[in-house]
């Protein structure tokens, strides 16, 4: 009995310090969270405005980031105060990069405006060979392309979020307007 007595004297003066361990513990945690600072924003499509999803926003002296939620925002938190290059990235936009300050316990918001990236392709050339038949005489479907004038601007693809210049067709001899991507070349044969 006597030795019950003494484990439960233990025991009960043991409990005050791990009480004040996990005081002193969850007070530490909280002062860390006050010191931090966060980034916060939206990363935006350069055509539309629209918000940019799973676009990679990265600190760039960290190394640690994050991607945007599907309305194109994002939240780097846990950040210690101080300046940052922020950097923004998503296949088929040009990259940027901004320098923010994070302060400490507050929000800093940054916002991003990818424009569309602009790829400039070599030339492509489609040749066609074959013997004349009729379409009723083929034995598949054979479509028809037309010479049709394109538009000299550059429209903005809202399906694929990307802005894409014409196609122009045309003969070796005859160079494509200045404002085309491709030139494709073609010999027709008679149908």
């Amino acid at each position: 009995m006597h030795m019950r007595t003494a484990l439960w004297i233990g025991l009960l003066l043991l409990l005050p310090g791990l009480a004040a361990a996990q005081v002193r513990e969850r007070n530490q945690v909280r002062e860390r969270n006050q010191v931090r600072g966060r980034i916060m924003g939206t990363v935006t499509e350069g055509c539309t405005a629209e918000g940019v999803p799973r676009a990679n926003v990265v600190v760039a002296e960290t190394g640690t980031g994050t991607t945007t939620e599907a309305d194109g925002t994002f939240e780097l938190a846990d950040l210690v105060p101080g300046t940052y290059a922020v950097r923004a990235t998503v296949i088929g936009y040009e990259a940027r990069t901004k320098t923010v300050r994070a302060r400490a316990g507050a929000a800093t918001t940054v916002n991003f405006r990818l424009p569309p990236e602009r790829v400039r392709l070599q030339e492509v050339v489609v040749t066609g060979a074959g013997r004349t038949e009729t379409r009723a005489e083929a034995s598949v479907a054979v479509p028809t392309i037309e010479r049709r004038p394109t538009s000299q601007k550059s429209p903005t693809c809202r399906a694929s979020r990307i802005c894409c210049r014409g196609v122009w067709r045309g003969s070796r001899s005859a160079p494509p307007p200045a404002t085309s991507g491709r030139r494709f070349n073609s010999t027709s044969a008679a149908a």
